[in-house]
């Protein structure tokens, strides 16, 4: 994986998303004020910079302690098939992700990916369906 992050970094210019330019932008402002808080507190943190606020905390969750995290939506269907559930707020130690690995025997994102839309719309209702 290390390997593939250099690769990101390290493309030409033309190659980046406005989306990509806009996270790593983020990244030089989130590093500033990091390095602020441990100046000025003594305390260190760490940060996750993606393109919504559950990435964000997936990623920051990643990389412990005192380091930053970018997930760009390019790796994210990477990642998430092999993550548990209870990494993904809302899921893990509540009644949707322990009713689904109760049921479904499911573990991680991917398991329940493999399931039918059909059947976790049969047990759990229309509101499991993205937008619904």
């Amino acid at each position: 994986a290390q390997e593939g992050e250099r690769g990101w970094w390290t493309r030409p210019e033309g190659e980046w998303t406005q989306g990509e330019q806009l996270l790593v932008c983020g990244a030089e402002l989130i590093k500033a004020v990091r390095d602020q808080i441990l100046q000025d507190t003594g305390f260190s943190c760490s940060a996750g910079i993606s393109h919504n606020k559950n990435l964000a905390k997936l990623g920051s969750a990643m990389h412990k302690p005192s380091q930053q995290t970018i997930l760009p939506m390019s790796v994210v269907h990477r990642l998430l098939p092999s993550l548990p559930l209870d990494r993904i707020r809302g899921l893990g130690g509540n009644k949707l992700g322990g009713a689904l690995a109760a049921e479904y025997g499911v573990s991680t994102v991917g398991d329940v990916q493999k399931l039918s839309e059909n059947a976790l719309v049969t047990r759990f209702g229309d509101g499991i369906k993205p937008g619904g």
